[in-house]
């Protein structure tokens, strides 16, 4: 009997990392360089990104861009191993490990670790919830501050009005009307406390420098100014004053997530969770928090990051403690912590206990502190290099997933000749049977969330079927999952036939039955043998003068790559996933209602093969020619190009079709070449169409999905010319 080689690999437990605050990613990055054996880990966050609320006051201020003050979850999760799942979580179920999440299947943990923020408490003010911007959660403040630079540019009246003068409060306040000034938008800003002075919370220094800071830069000031309404034209204050504006700023104190009065947590009087020492959640010995989502027991503590950051270290060494058995460490928070506040012309406030001091090298060693923490969870390539041509996908050093794994075409064409000869059909009729048809797909796992990968490899085997101008019926689904308990593969399977499950049902197509295994790699590989139904045959119409149209956009591997690389944002991917996710079922019925017969779809072999393929498939059709510029590429494509970054199996399509295209390298941008070699994972439809055709563009404008003009079919003896 042979031994299981890889026992260490086997997944035993699930840690969730709910939150990505500076705790979690702490725990992160270091179980990501140091992995413990047996524990996986998933991050569940509703963003791509974690945003460092200490850079916060210099994005505001313009001297920080968006990227700059960001941590990149998506990318320190795919280079890292650990899975994203990007969904909004509507409550926690103690008793059965389970956190829910919106609109896909509850997620089952042994270890949970909550580093959830805050949101600005908007319920003492009537109106407030409505008619404010708030500065919690972090998450949406780039959303505001855009949506308030707009209206201040053309309504050049409006008083911007921040409630609440606390550090927070006069941060922004300063930090906005710097911003302003250099905009040349001279809007008048009015800080409202409802106590006697600003930063009633530190020392008197520090109340009398912030006053004067305010008096010198024009920040008009009001104390005693307690709002009790705010409406879509005003701000009222308790005394009947009414101070006319728009958008207003709640910057008052911050109360915690909606979730938690659903969850079944032991909650503080003001609806924090309760923690002990360790940084467990009282009453429960598997589940943490961190942050300021709670209150350790005994103390009281200002919500400040400084806290968050300390305890990440604590949090790593009791995680990795609980799971080996061990006694946990205690978390001591510091009685005193320094504060550092932004104001204006590259000045910063100290605070620390009685003592403020202010100053331009206050300013910079501010900068110094955010810089170096960000720098510690930024990922760089720091040999990045012109890749040699490589038509052995396998001998690359970082090897693409999805469709981007799969065997060279060349040696498909040496093996299946009798398929690839005739342009390898999406799907391939059924033999003894009048129209009924039938595909088969598998991918890696392009995508770490299993929800996620179910429906993004349903949609691509049916974009097979679809491509064929078939009514998919029925499917089967294959699944191997790598080593692991069989609770763990439970748990995998039920989130991957969800969303599976909701990519069929779009099509109206039912998984059936299908086949799994374990297999002895790291990744779940997951496909679908799909048989769809034709109308009764028409003959298709003859194409003189076509156009080549595209549906999406091209370039998903090209950004998977880049990413993994550590070459381009994570953030890239958003729009990529977002993409592979959506259904082309819509597409089809078009399609089919006008027996559209000059279609394929975009997948691991590239657009070149695929357009060359429509060529071998009929015969009316003499060549095709590509406008690359045309080509719609994602935005993350585009910058991996011009990084010079590929795909593995970019350079096996290349040298597949290279001698089927005739390219003119004077008028193209030979760094975008490789766009036609990329292998997509559910991407687009390509189609011809001809004049009379007309109909069925309109149909698609109708249903508001997105195609391309990319170009258009020639008489050059079944080659693809690239201008």
């Amino acid at each position: 009997m042979n031994t299981n080689k890889n026992k260490k690999n086997i997944i035993k437990k699930d840690l969730v990392l709910l939150g990505a605050g500076h705790s979690n990613i702490e725990v992160l990055k270091k179980f990501g360089t140091k992995p413990i054996d047996g524990l996986r880990l998933t991050v569940i966050s509703n963003s791509y990104f974690s945003t460092y609320s200490g850079m916060l006051p210099g994005y505001l201020k313009g001297i920080y861009d968006w990227k700059e003050i960001n941590i990149d979850l998506a990318k320190l999760c795919r280079v890292y191993g650990h899975r994203l799942i990007i969904s909004n979580v509507i409550k926690i179920d103690t008793k059965n490990n389970l956190v829910f999440l919106e609109n896909r299947p509850s997620i089952n943990y042994d270890y949970l670790s909550i580093n959830l923020g805050i949101k600005t408490d908007s319920s003492k003010i009537k109106g407030a919830e409505k008619n404010c911007l708030k500065l919690k959660p972090i998450s949406s403040i780039k959303e505001n501050f855009d949506k308030l630079l707009e209206f201040n540019k053309v309504n050049k009246n409006n008083d911007i009005v921040i409630i609440g003068a606390g550090a927070a409060g006069f941060e922004v306040a300063l930090a906005l009307d710097e911003n302003l000034k250099r905009r040349n938008i001279k809007n008048n800003i009015i800080l409202l406390s409802k106590n006697s002075s600003v930063l009633n919370q530190f020392n008197k220094k520090a109340e009398f420098i912030a006053k004067n800071t305010l008096k010198k830069c024009n920040v008009k000031f009001l104390n005693n100014a307690e709002v009790v309404m705010v409406t879509s034209n005003y701000v009222l204050l308790k005394d009947g004053r009414k101070i006319f504006c728009k958008l207003p700023i709640l910057a008052t104190n911050s109360g915690p997530l909606d979730l938690l009065k659903k969850s079944d947590l032991p909650l503080t009087k003001n609806g924090s969770i309760l923690i002990e020492s360790n940084l467990l959640v009282s009453g429960y010995n598997n589940i943490f928090s961190t942050g300021d989502i709670s209150e350790i027991k005994a103390y009281n503590m200002p919500k400040a990051g400084v806290f968050a950051v300390k305890q990440g270290k604590i949090l790593v060494k009791n995680i990795k403690k609980l799971y080996l058995q061990k006694k946990l460490s205690l978390y001591k928070p510091q009685k005193y912590f320094l504060s550092i506040i932004g104001l204006q012309n590259n000045r910063a406030l100290a605070i620390k206990s009685i003592f403020s001091i202010k100053g331009q090298l206050i300013w910079n060693i501010k900068k110094y502190i955010d810089k170096k923490f960000i720098e510690k969870y930024t990922l760089y390539n720091k040999d990045n290099h012109p890749q040699d041509n490589q038509s052995e996908p396998v001998l690359n050093q970082m090897q693409c997933k999805g469709c981007g794994s799969k065997i060279p075409q060349s040696i498909l064409n040496s093996v299946f000749k009798e398929n690839t000869i005739k342009g390898s059909l999406d799907a391939d009729k059924v033999p003894n049977t009048k129209n009924i048809f039938q595909t088969t797909d598998i991918i890696s796992s392009i995508v770490s969330d299993p929800f996620e990968l179910g429906n993004i490899s349903a949609k691509h085997a049916l974009n097979d079927i679809l491509a064929s101008n078939t009514k998919p019926l029925a499917a089967q689904m294959i699944v191997s999952l790598p080593p692991a308990i069989n609770e763990i593969n439970k748990r995998d399977l039920i989130q991957l036939k969800s969303g599976a499950d909701y990519a069929m049902k779009q099509a109206t197509c039912k998984i059936i039955g299908g086949h799994s295994y374990n297999n002895n790699d790291d990744q779940v590989y997951l496909g679908f043998s799909i048989i769809g139904k034709k109308k009764n045959y028409v003959k298709p119409q003859k194409i003189k003068k076509g156009k080549l149209y595209i549906t999406g956009k091209i370039g998903s591997a090209l950004v998977f790559a880049a990413i993994e690389k550590k070459i381009i944002s994570g953030m890239y991917s958003e729009e990529v996933v977002n993409t592979m996710k959506k259904s082309n079922y819509e597409i089809f019925k078009i399609f089919n209602k006008f027996n559209m017969q000059h279609i394929t779809d975009i997948s691991g072999f590239g657009l070149a093969i695929h357009a060359h393929n429509l060529l071998l498939r009929h015969s009316d059709l003499n060549g095709l020619e590509i406008s690359l510029k045309k080509i719609p590429l994602y935005e993350g494509a585009i910058e991996a190009l011009n990084n010079n970054v590929k795909s593995s199996l970019n350079d096996s399509n290349k040298n597949s079709i290279i001698n089927n295209l005739r390219v003119d390298y004077k008028k193209i941008n030979t760094k975008y070449l490789n766009c036609l070699f990329d292998p997509q994972t559910a991407g687009g439809f390509l189609f011809i169409l001809d004049a009379t055709q007309k109909r069925i563009l309109d149909e698609l404008d109708k249903k508001k999905i997105n195609y391309s003009y990319i170009g258009r079919v020639t008489n050059s003896r079944k080659k693809i010319k690239i201008i």
